[in-house]
């Protein structure tokens, strides 16, 4: 039983070396900004805003996102946010022109506190 196991793993492992795989190196830059402000106890505003570069990091746009968002304070560690993002790609692979982008989105965010920090987590819908 121990050999057919042994020629098994071998087989299998020579099978998996012997494709042919491509491999593409691309570098991409994210940058990003996000913004929560509160306007009152139960009222804020979201803004976030990111910006993507590929291609050696610095020649050639990708894509950029700006998400604006009102914001309802459950409590103060509950957020419920509905907003608009507008998006902007770039050309890539054999496509001649960019191409923009509008929906609506949607976010349930919390929070939990420990003992010296703090975490954040949110459900988007897009």
């Amino acid at each position: 039983m121990k050999k057919i196991v042994l020629f098994l793993f071998i087989f299998y492992t020579n099978t998996l070396f012997a494709q042919n795989k491509t491999i593409t190196d691309e570098s991409q830059l994210w940058l990003g900004y996000f913004n929560q402000t509160r306007l009152t106890d139960k009222f804020g505003l979201w803004f976030d805003i990111h910006h993507r570069r590929r291609d050696h990091l610095i020649e050639q746009n990708s894509k950029n996102f700006v998400r604006l968002g009102f914001m309802y304070y459950f409590t103060d560690h509950l957020r419920f946010t509905l907003g608009y993002m507008y998006g902007n790609h770039a050309p890539e692979d054999g496509q001649k022109v960019d191409y923009n982008e509008h929906r609506p989105w949607q976010q349930l965010q919390w929070t939990q506190d420990y003992v010296g920090f703090r975490t954040m987590q949110w459900l988007r819908f897009e």
